[in-house]
């Protein structure tokens, strides 16, 4: 859970941060963003399995996956679809 902003309002929102386990480091970051989705229960945070990322983890990434405003810890929003801003907004202070 983390704070971004919306339309310039400060939001919660959601995400996921799978890390490398038994790997030896370095360990380089993936960014990965989900096409997009209809139920909340289809946001990563929330999904059964989880996309499939944990294998990269296993193989020595750190993946960052940002649930989408709107799904997630931030379903009280509605979700900005095609908004470029509040997509790579989120997506990048789920990074920071």
């Amino acid at each position: 859970v983390y704070n971004t902003e919306l339309e310039g309002n400060p939001i919660t929102a959601s995400g996921v941060v799978v890390v490398p386990r038994d790997v030896a480091g370095p360990y380089p970051i993936l960014l990965a963003q989900r096409g997009t989705i209809f139920r909340d229960s289809e946001a990563p945070t929330l999904a059964n399995p989880f996309y499939g990322f944990e294998v990269l983890a296993a193989a020595g990434y750190v993946v960052v996956l940002a649930d989408m405003i709107g799904f997630g810890e931030s379903d009280d929003q509605i979700h900005p679809y095609y908004n470029k801003e509040a997509s790579h907004q989120s997506v990048v202070d789920l990074l920071r």
